[in-house]
């Protein structure tokens, strides 16, 4: 996988050597269900038995069940999942005397195996025991061997080839030219709501696996360590189960690392992150260059998110929405991020970010042209909310050439492309108020360029991931300096992802995107 190329290149110094070799010499077996079998008779006899006689099963259940199922069966015996694995975790997996003991027992079941594969003999998810390697586009590759680990000294007719090893440099810039090709399609792509709902579910079981975790390794500390006072009145918030602070109040428990007790909600605040590279990017809720006139603000249920990862900032910008690409260009570029907390309020101007609210948030934020541009969002906005953004996007056409104009490709280009006929185009205000037949996809574009809401946007109020997941609670709010928002407000820095982090989760991204469209999704 891209993630394990990236490890082994950047963090572990690895270079590659083809070694060449008479494959009938070195006992070597086509990849194929069977031959697998014979090398694992080889390797490890004292399992030989065991594996034997489940093996019929293990292919049909492969064949029919497929990876995903097995590994869910897996992971409901309380292992963690093998998405993600890597050297520091294969511990934690099932091992070689616990297979034993399994069969042993009589108790040996197709998806252990299946897991002990992949763990100890580097049978990946898209091995399809047919012989021949898969490549990400689904394409068959090259016919594929198996064989015994052996020292290369120790064999005869052997010849080796060292292949080099690309720069940590090269290897980044791949990595992310691939992931932004691949986003670009795979926002084109119509969705498959079935496989998605599949996804969904599985999702939710390595969440709650993951939040399992995370409970054992910190409860004690979270009961340690509490934000709230020892003793409240009635008066401090509205039930047992709600924190009610004020903007300091919670900005210095982030400061002091305080941890929010499971037994309590978060109420009455929302926040947004901000990010600069300089003093006067912090002056609004977005840098005040005329570009950015709304901005995304999340609720309660989002900053209360914030103290449970408080100690991870790459963790906190994922689950808050931002995409991983986007946290390693910034980064890049000198980008630190800032958390903004405010009182809930409808005097800063915040609302749900729902499409019913989307012309009342236009008509303020845009100033003398904030009219028009209401008045044609809630023109289209029955047909916005009737069509997928798959659909909208295809009908986003250039008119003279009829050709599709990626939104996402257009959002790159500057507000200055606004007077070019050249495709695609980013669609501003100005360019929406100058079209004489404006379509519902050039109001899409609109909403998409001049107000940040993507593909994932969904209209009622939540953030939602790619594989369609719903996050926390979302709002809209005009861009204004923080002098201006009229409620009370207190900021703090949140800290600042590692670019080794960021290129580890982009590897992993890729790969997930690779995968979900090997599958369809």
């Amino acid at each position: 996988t891209v993630l394990d190329t990236y490890r082994g290149i950047v963090k572990d110094g690895n270079s590659y050597l083809l070694v060449v070799m008479p494959a009938a010499d070195m006992n070597a077996r086509l990849a194929t269900w069977d031959g697998l079998l014979e090398v694992l008779r080889e390797c490890y006899p004292d399992l030989a038995p065991h594996l034997s006689s489940v093996w019929p099963d293990l292919v049909r259940d492969s064949t029919t069940l497929g990876f995903d199922r097995l590994e869910h069966r897996y992971r409901s015996e309380g292992f963690p999942p093998l998405s993600g694995l890597h050297q520091a975790s294969v511990s934690e997996h099932i091992s070689r005397a616990r297979l034993g003991e399994l069969g042993a027992e009589g108790k040996l079941r197709t998806h252990h195996v299946r897991a002990w594969l992949f763990v100890a003999a580097n049978v990946r998810k898209n091995f399809r025991g047919d012989g021949y390697t898969w490549l990400a586009s689904g394409e068959r590759g090259n016919q594929e061997w198996i064989m015994r680990n052996r020292r290369i000294d120790e064999m005869d007719s052997v010849t080796t080839v060292p292949l080099g090893q690309p720069t940590s440099d090269q290897v980044t810039k791949y990595v992310c030219e691939q992931f932004k090709a691949e986003q670009r399609l795979a926002e084109q792509r119509r969705p498959d709501e079935a496989k998605i709902s599949a996804a969904i579910k599985l999702q939710a079981a390595f969440r709650g696996y993951t939040l399992r975790q995370q409970q054992k390794h910190s409860e004690t500390a979270a009961n340690q360590q509490s934000v709230l006072p020892q003793q409240q009145s009635s008066a401090s918030c509205e039930s047992e189960t709600e924190w009610r602070p004020t903007p300091a109040e919670f900005t210095e428990a982030l400061r002091r690392g305080d941890k929010l007790p499971r037994s309590k909600k978060l109420a009455g605040l929302c926040g947004r992150v901000c990010r600069g590279t300089r003093a006067t990017h912090f002056l609004g809720l977005a840098e005040l260059d005329g570009q950015r006139r709304v901005v995304f603000m999340l609720g309660s249920d989002g900053l209360e998110m914030v103290l449970r990862t408080l100690h991870m900032p790459l963790q906190l910008l994922l689950y808050l929405g931002y995409d991983v690409l986007f946290v390693y260009e910034e980064i890049m570029r000198g980008a630190v991020f800032e958390l903004v907390v405010i009182a809930e309020s409808s005097e800063a101007g915040v609302v749900p970010a729902t499409w019913q609210r989307l012309p009342d948030v236009v008509a303020a934020s845009f100033g003398k042209d904030g009219k028009r541009l209401s008045t044609l969002v809630e023109k289209h906005l029955p047909q916005m909310q009737k069509e997928s953004f798959y659909d909208l996007q295809q009908a986003y056409t250039h008119p003279k050439t009829g050709v599709v104009m990626s939104m996402n490709e257009a959002r790159r280009k500057s507000v200055s492309s606004e007077s070019s006929d050249e495709a695609p185009w980013r669609m501003t205000e100005n360019r929406l108020l100058q079209l004489q037949n404006c379509r519902t996809a050039d109001v899409r574009a609109f909403l998409y360029h001049a107000m940040n809401l993507n593909n994932l946007y969904s209209g009622d109020g939540y953030t939602y991931t790619q594989e369609g997941g719903r996050g926390f609670r979302e709002y809209l709010a005009p861009n204004k300096q923080k002098e201006e928002l009229g409620v009370e407000w207190s900021s703090c820095p949140i800290g600042m992802p590692t670019i080794d982090e960021c290129m580890e989760e982009i590897c992993r991204a890729y790969d997930k995107l690779i995968e979900r469209k090997m599958l369809g999704y």
